[in-house]
């Protein structure tokens, strides 16, 4: 897995990553991907067959939920909640992706 080191922490507790945090909109993303539980309304976990396939490298896909965030826009300047159905939690991804 030698290219792994460009998506994934390899330390759960503590990942040193700027943008652990935030969220990413990814128009090329095949999925949604959280890496906090919390944020989820709710999990169910994955078969241990379950990967995410990046490159020549395969990252455990730990469960499945559904996230709710919050977009604003010059439309909505208060904001306004939209829920991502079939989010996977891999809590060791740097970052969080949300496909639009």
């Amino acid at each position: 897995m030698a290219g792994l080191g460009a998506f994934v922490s390899r330390d759960i507790a503590y990942p040193k990553y700027k943008l652990h945090s935030s969220i990413i909109l990814d128009s090329r993303a095949t999925l949604h991907i959280r890496n906090n539980k919390a944020r989820f309304l709710g999990l169910t976990p994955a078969n241990k067959d379950k990967f995410l396939y990046i490159r020549e490298d395969y990252i455990p896909i730990v469960a499945y939920g559904i996230i709710e965030l919050t977009i604003q826009t010059y439309s909505y300047l208060k904001g306004r909640k939209i829920k991502f159905t079939k989010a996977v939690y891999i809590p060791t991804f740097y970052t969080s992706i949300v496909l639009l």
